[in-house]
C-alpha cells in the first residue's frame, strides 16, 4: 500500500542523437549568420553570438546534450558531450509528435532543449512524450 497520492514512476532514460532536421536547421542558421554582416555592419555582433551558440551546441560538440534521465516529477539530469551532468527541472514543455521542446531551469539559468524523433529513435521519443504528458 502506498502512502503517496501519486504512483511511483520509474525514471526514463533517453538519448539525444544527431537528428537530420537539427543539422539542416543549424546549417541554415550558419549560412544566415555568415550573410548578416554584409547587410549591416552592426549585425556583426549578432554573427558572433550565433556562431558562438553553434559551436557550443552543435551535435557532437562538448557542450551539446547527448542524453538524460527524467523522473515523474519532471526533474531532469542531462548529460553533455564532455561527460558532465547538469541537473534541473522542466518548467515548460511543448510536446508534439514531430518534436519535443523543453524549457529547463538549472539554478538561476534557463535552457532550451529540442528533441527530434529522428535523433532519439521513434520508440524512445514516444516514451519521452508519454512521460512529459503526465
Amino acid at each position: 500500500m502506498s502512502i503517496s497520492s501519486r504512483e511511483y514512476v520509474q525514471p526514463l532514460v533517453f538519448r539525444v542523437g544527431r537528428a537530420r532536421s537539427t543539422v539542416v536547421f543549424l546549417t541554415a542558421m550558419t549560412g544566415l549568420a555568415l550573410i548578416a554582416p554584409l547587410l549591416h555592419p552592426l549585425m556583426f555582433l549578432g554573427w558572433l553570438v550565433v556562431l558562438h551558440g553553434l559551436f557550443r551546441h552543435w551535435p557532437g560538440s562538448p557542450g551539446a546534450i547527448v542524453g538524460g534521465v527524467i523522473d515523474g516529477n519532471h526533474r531532469i539530469r542531462l548529460r553533455r558531450g564532455d561527460g558532465k551532468w547538469v541537473s534541473g527541472r522542466v518548467v515548460d514543455r511543448v510536446v508534439l509528435p514531430w518534436i519535443i521542446m523543453l524549457s529547463i531551469r538549472t539554478g538561476w539559468r534557463r535552457a532550451g532543449l529540442f528533441i527530434a524523433p529522428d535523433g532519439s529513435g521513434q520508440e524512445s521519443h514516444r516514451r519521452l512524450r508519454r512521460c512529459l504528458l503526465r
